[in-house]
């Protein structure tokens, strides 16, 4: 039986690959040991505060998002330290927020232009004169029926056809 046996986490190399990280322990005693690496997440840590913020974000952010938030930073060539990417993952959660606010607003918007128009008549007499004159006669029509919608089509059919009065002979069509 040779000497004890030692093993420390100085003992141990880790190979990372990419962004990569994590943080060795090594436990046990005897002719048993395990080594345990934790903060597997591609956070970079220099020093040991580091690895305390890493760990906080580890446990607070879900690994698909850490994942997305250092892919990101490595897109703009940023290392992806804490504080890195604790930045990004607060920016996709705004993303994230912002696209809801987006989309409700875009419903609210959808529902108010599907909704029937309210019959206040001065209102819609208001919103009348503040349209181009061409667009006001096709609402008045459209709004007082179809037969008036009617008599409008062909009104302004019959204008684009008939050529307009010569100026010497009035009454020529």
């Amino acid at each position: 039986n040779p000497g004890a046996i030692t093993l420390a986490p100085a003992d141990i190399t880790l190979n990372a690959t990419g962004t990569a990280t994590g943080s060795v322990a090594v436990t046990g005693s005897g002719s048993t040991r395990t080594v345990t690496i934790s903060a597997i997440s591609g956070i970079v840590t220099w020093v040991p505060e580091d690895e305390v913020e890493a760990l906080r974000i580890e446990t607070v952010a879900s690994h698909e998002d850490i994942v997305k938030a250092i892919a990101r930073l490595c897109r703009n060539e940023k290392q992806p330290v804490p504080g890195m990417v604790a930045i990004e993952l607060e920016r996709m959660t705004e993303e994230v927020q912002l696209a809801k606010l987006r989309s409700e607003a875009e419903d609210r918007h959808q529902s108010a232009l599907n909704a029937k128009p309210a019959d206040d008549v001065s209102a819609f007499e208001v919103g009348i004169k503040l349209m181009p004159s061409a667009v006001r006669r096709g609402v008045r029509a459209r709004r007082s029926g179809e037969q008036q919608e009617l008599n409008a089509d062909t009104i302004l059919h019959k204008e684009s056809v008939d050529p307009p009065p010569s100026p010497a002979n009035p009454t020529t069509p």
